[in-house]
């Protein structure tokens, strides 16, 4: 276990130097996903109910999408909630600074991140049952903390991931090679 961490951290520092393919492909990936966002109420306005629906039911597994609690757009509300909205811009401000980030900003990242990210979430849904401050801007501003934090737990994991699969495909080429040499 230590030297798989060794390996993650190792991933980590090699990020900003020179493998920017994996944050890259994930920004976009994000960018699309985020692009996706607004698109039931701009099509229904166009006329293509059944798209918009079928956007709503795409994201729902996700996201309770309670309009009350989403950013609206033409009077509809989008695909997701606001803290989710804001989750996947944070997100995508996390893998623009994985992507950009010279090697000599890069470090591990560390579970206490997580906790430091989620606790405005948490202290902004007390604050709101007690009848405290309560909105859709500050549950997106929210999200975008845990957003932000993810990035840097997620880009590692595909670095170490890809090294991982490129590593057993190499031990496969390897074996083939040497078993076609015995014959």
């Amino acid at each position: 276990m230590k030297n798989n961490v060794g390996n993650i951290v190792g991933n980590i520092v090699r990020i900003g130097g020179t493998d920017r393919a994996i944050p890259a492909a994930l920004l976009a990936v994000a960018t699309l996903w985020c692009a996706i966002l607004p698109a039931p109420p701009l099509l229904a306005s166009a006329g293509h109910g059944i798209a918009s629906t079928l956007v709503r039911l795409f994201f729902a597994p996700l996201c309770h999408q309670i309009p009350e609690r989403s950013f609206h757009l033409m009077g509809s509300p989008i695909a997701v909630c606001a803290r989710c909205m804001g989750c996947y811009a944070g997100l995508i401000v996390g893998l623009v600074i994985a992507t950009a980030a010279p090697a000599r900003f890069a470090v591990p990242p560390r579970a206490r991140w997580i906790a430091v990210a989620i606790a405005p979430a948490a202290l902004q849904w007390g604050a709101a049952r007690a009848g405290g401050p309560d909105g859709n801007l500050l549950r997106s501003l929210t999200g975008g903390a845990i957003g932000l934090v993810i990035a840097f737990f997620i880009v590692p994991a595909m670095v170490a991931l890809r090294a991982e699969l490129r590593h057993r495909r190499g031990r496969r080429l390897i074996a083939g090679w040497s078993h076609a040499k015995a014959r």
